[in-house]
């Protein structure tokens, strides 16, 4: 013959355990707002132009790295020097990416509980009559990503990976005027799985072809 015990709570007891309910859902809210990141964020980063007065990317130094921020930062360039009939190229401009950027005069970096790191590229095209972009066209980026961390020096960056990369743009214009910006868009550029590092550095550049002419 079986026989079944059962044991009511009293009330004393069941206000004890709600109340422990309450606060462990209380703590869990504040983790969740105070401590852990957002579960997803974006940052808009305007590329800074560095003057790369190298040949090609060629040497010296391969492990060169052009940074907009802190000691040793690149020489800025002024893309409105670039003309039809100037001897500059445009490998000789490297576009830095600096990232995270300060917030409120206060320096950010990446937490490891981040899951991922998207990056995408928005290119800035200017019309111009002598040269008049494709729909579709075909642009060769040399990409290399860097990084650093908490206690290093400003110029410590230390390769992460690097390649030459071929992406489709689609670019339309409504109104074919001189400096009028082309409507083109965005590019699919890296993303990383993980974040082990404080801080990371992207410099792209186009390179010459030679194939080509460009």
């Amino acid at each position: 013959m079986q026989g079944t015990i059962i044991e009511n709570l009293s009330g004393r007891k069941l206000s004890v355990l709600v109340i422990l309910l309450i606060i462990a859902q209380i703590v869990c809210f504040l983790i969740g707002g105070l401590i852990a990141p957002t579960p997803a964020g974006s940052q808009n980063i305007l590329g800074t132009p560095c003057k790369d007065i190298r040949i090609n990317g060629s040497e010296p130094g391969d492990g060169k790295w052009f940074y907009s921020r802190g000691k040793g930062a690149c020489t800025a360039v002024d893309m409105n020097r670039f003309s039809f009939d100037s001897h500059h190229q445009a490998y000789q401009v490297v576009y830095t990416f600096q990232m995270p950027v300060p917030r409120n005069k206060m320096q950010l970096d990446y937490s490891r509980w981040q899951q991922n790191l998207i990056g995408v590229l928005q290119v800035d095209i200017v019309y111009h009559s002598q040269i008049e972009i494709a729909p579709r066209t075909k642009i060769t980026l040399d990409a290399r990503l860097a990084y650093r961390n908490k206690g290093d020096s400003d110029d410590a960056w230390k390769p992460y990976a690097a390649s030459v990369v071929e992406r489709m743009l689609d670019c339309s214009i409504n109104d074919e005027m001189e400096q009028y910006n082309y409507n083109c868009s965005t590019i699919p550029l890296f993303e990383l799985g993980s974040l082990f590092h404080d801080y990371y550095l992207l410099n792209i550049r186009l390179p010459a072809d030679t194939d080509r002419n460009i």
